[in-house]
């Protein structure tokens, strides 16, 4: 599967160069698509483990087509959480790069934390965490954008992908309206 442009998270700050805003905003301003394949937005962030982007400001709406890549990241594994086979053991994700709105964050439409236009046909996401959607019933991803993809990904959970990031209100997750 070829690759449109392609942009490298290097850190995890809210702003400037090597940030997701960053790359985002590249990415946006990069209408002419390679081979017609959607952007990608990569992740290298040194060290190892679990790297949080803590966002202090909504993000960009993402306007064109677009993946966020979190299995680019370093020790990001897809596990088999449903099984292929009988007596398969289904295995978790290893996730390593969390994208989370801070408490209080708003301005977003309905507190989301990432959103897909309608003119990002075809974007995705892929080997993330979302979570720290603030106010009950929002989510961490709205999805206008058609012909969405959305893989080894967890919403709404910290990164074990079962403790809820706020038991106390129903929200997180996805929702798509395309």
């Amino acid at each position: 599967h070829a690759l449109g442009q392609v942009y490298t998270v290097t850190n995890t700050n809210d702003t400037g160069a090597g940030s997701l805003r960053q790359a985002i905003l590249d990415a946006n301003a990069n209408t002419a698509l390679l081979g017609g394949e959607p952007h990608s937005i990569q992740f290298a962030v040194p060290g190892a483990g679990v790297h949080t982007i803590a966002l202090q400001t909504p993000l960009p709406w993402i306007t064109q087509p677009t993946i966020l890549d979190g299995t680019t990241q370093a020790g990001t594994t897809c596990g088999n959480l449903v099984a292929d086979a009988p007596n398969t053991p289904n295995t978790p994700h290893v996730l390593n790069i969390e994208i989370v709105s801070s408490t209080g964050i708003t301005g977003a439409i309905d507190d989301r934390t990432l959103v897909f236009s309608q003119t990002a046909t075809g974007s995705g996401i892929k080997g993330l965490v979302v979570n720290g959607a603030v106010t009950a019933g929002s989510r961490d991803v709205l999805a206008t954008a058609p012909n969405m993809t959305v893989e080894c990904s967890y919403f709404g959970v910290k990164t074990d992908g079962t403790t809820p990031t706020d038991p106390t209100l129903v929200k997180g997750g996805v929702r798509i309206d395309a």
